[in-house]
C-alpha cells in the first residue's frame, strides 16, 4: 500500500481511538491524496474497495467512527497479508498488482544455476543434473546448493524487512516451492536437435529460452499412481481444446510416476531404447 495513504488510515485510527472523531486537520488534503491513490490502481482490488468505503464513510455529514475504525483494521491487516504473500513473486502490469508465473520470478535465479560451474560425476554441469535419477549423495548436494542460491536472492530483494513468526512461516513455504521448481528446471539433456523419444520416456521435448536450444525436460514426477491419475483429471478439466487421449504410467528410469499423451509405440524399458536417433 502507498505509504502516505497507509499514514493517513493510521492518524484515523488513533484519532478515533483518542477522541472518537477525525483529527480535521488537513483533513482536505487528506481525502485528496487518497483520491489519486484510488485513481491510480496501485494496489489489489480488494484493499483499494476498502479504502474507496472509508474514504466515503469519512465524508458522509454523521461518520460512523465504529464502522471507520473496524474497516481501516481490516485494511491495515489486508496489506500485511498482501506483503507476506507477495514480496518477492509480484509485479505491476498496466497498474495493477499481479502474481508471477514461476518461470517469470525466478528467471534470474535459473539463469545463475544454469551458468553455475560446478562439476559432478562425469564432469558434469549442474544444470544437467536430475536428481531422480543419479545417487544420493549427489543429489544431497545438488539440493543443498539450490536451496542455498534461492535463500539468498530471497535475501537480496527483501534485507530491510522486519519478520514475525507468521511471516517466516509464509516465507519458508515460498522458499519450498521455489527450490523445487528450481530442481524440477535443472536436469535436462542438451544437444538433442534431431533427437526424438519413445513412449514412456523420463523426459519431453521442447525448446529452452534460456539455452535457446531444443532439449529434453524432464517430465513432472508422481509419488504414486493416484497422484498421476489425479493429474491426468486436472488435465482433462484444464485443457478441453486437447483431443487426444491422456495416460499415466510408471517410468522405467526413475521409478516413479509421469502423465503423457497414447501413443502407438510400446513403452520403453529403460533409456537406450526410449531416446532413439
Amino acid at each position: 500500500m502507498n505509504t502516505t495513504v497507509k499514514s493517513i488510515l493510521n492518524g484515523w485510527k488513533n484519532s478515533i481511538e483518542k477522541y472518537n472523531k477525525l483529527d480535521s486537520w488537513k483533513f482536505r488534503e487528506q481525502l485528496s491524496t487518497i483520491g489519486k491513490y484510488l485513481r491510480s490502481n496501485d494496489d489489489t482490488k480488494a484493499i483499494v474497495k476498502m479504502v474507496h468505503l472509508v474514504r466515503d464513510c469519512a465524508i458522509c455529514p454523521n461518520p460512523n467512527m465504529v464502522q471507520i475504525h473496524s474497516q481501516i483494521n481490516k485494511i491495515l491487516n489486508m496489506d500485511e497479508v498482501s506483503k507476506m504473500s507477495a514480496c518477492l513473486f509480484t509485479k505491476k502490469i498496466n497498474g495493477r498488482v499481479k502474481l508471477q508465473g514461476q518461470g517469470e520470478r525466478f528467471k534470474g535465479e535459473t539463469w545463475r544455476l544454469f551458468d553455475e560451474r560446478l562439476r559432478f560425476k562425469d564432469n558434469m554441469l549442474l544444470r544437467n543434473f536430475d536428481i531422480e535419477t543419479e545417487n544420493p549423495k549427489d543429489s544431497r548436494k545438488v539440493r543443498r546448493i539450490v536451496e542455498k542460491r534461492m535463500c539468498q536472492a530471497y535475501h537480496r530483494r527483501n534485507r530491510r524487512a522486519d519478520y514475525d513468526g507468521s511471516q517466516r512461516r509464509n516465507e519458508h513455504y515460498w522458499m519450498n516451492r521455489a527450490t523445487s521448481f528450481q530442481l524440477y528446471n535443472i536436469g535436462q539433456m542438451e544437444n538433442v536437435g534431431s533427437v526424438s523419444r519413445g513412449y514412456s520416456t523420463h523426459w519431453k521435448r521442447e525448446y529452452d529460452e534460456l539455452t535457446g536450444q531444443v532439449v529434453f525436460k524432464k517430465k513432472m514426477v508422481y509419488s504414486s499412481e493416484e497422484d498421476a491419475m489425479r493429474a491426468v483429471k486436472e488435465w482433462k478439466i484444464n485443457h478441453l481444446e486437447d483431443k487426444r487421449d491422456i495416460t499415466a504410467y510408471k517410468c522405467a528410469i526413475c521409478k516413479k510416476w509421469h502423465i503423457g499423451h497414447k501413443s502407438d509405440i510400446k513403452e520403453c524399458m529403460n533409456e537406450a531404447s526410449c531416446v532413439e536417433s
